[in-house]
């Protein structure tokens, strides 16, 4: 591949980001209805964003071809998260809306999120950090583009003393990296969705990861 530039996210990265998102974790798959969907990625970036102070793109020839975001606890950027979270609840509000009005169903959505709420209450207060976002475009894989933005965030966390960390994932995405990388499986939960309008079994994964110390 050619020359790969590696930095922050910029607002005018939002609207790839969002496509970026919806294609790697099939989000299509999920909503029939494009305005819905559309709220979603918006709603799913916001999310992302008010979370993390640390984020990275993968820029080649002018486009974003990956993404990455991660927290440090403590590192706090205020600011930005209120203005991230003023923007993820007028889109969850929306997706909401939306859903309602062209009778979509987001119930597979919510369910997902309480799994994450039941894994993040037992393991409540064991992570100094976590992985909030990572995707890479089809194209890109197999380049070492992951391995470069994962190495990135991990430098980060690292000097902010964050580690055991934690993400969240199914097994829809490439879980297979994860294991790779030294991530450790510690929860995992079965949740019945509909992906192209049939019923199907996922399941959910909690990992951790114990980075490394700066000195």
């Amino acid at each position: 591949m050619s020359q790969i530039n590696y930095r922050s996210i910029e607002k005018r990265d939002y609207e790839i980001a969002c496509k970026i998102i919806s294609d790697s974790f099939g989000l299509s798959r999920y909503f029939s209805d494009t305005s819905t969907l559309v709220a979603l990625q918006k709603h799913y970036l916001y999310s992302c964003l008010a979370e993390a102070s640390y984020t990275c793109v993968a820029e080649k020839d002018n486009c974003v071809i990956g993404i990455i975001m991660g927290n440090a606890k403590g590192d706090i950027h205020l600011t930005k998260r209120i203005t991230f979270m003023v923007k993820m609840l007028y889109y969850s509000f929306k997706m909401k809306y939306l859903a309602k009005r062209n009778r979509v169903t987001i119930e597979d959505y919510k369910n997902l999120h309480a799994i994450y709420h039941s894994f993040n209450s037992k393991h409540k207060g064991e992570f100094n950090g976590v992985l909030t976002l990572f995707a890479v475009t089809e194209s890109a894989r197999g380049h070492g583009v992951g391995k470069q933005l994962w190495s990135n965030l991990k430098d980060y966390l690292a000097t902010k003393g964050a580690t055991p960390i934690y993400l969240y994932t199914d097994s829809t995405c490439n879980t297979g990296f994860y294991d790779k990388q030294g991530f450790h499986c510690l929860e995992n939960q079965n949740l019945t969705v509909t992906r192209d309008q049939k019923k199907c079994d996922i399941e959910i994964y909690l990992y951790s990861y114990e980075l490394k110390k700066s000195v």
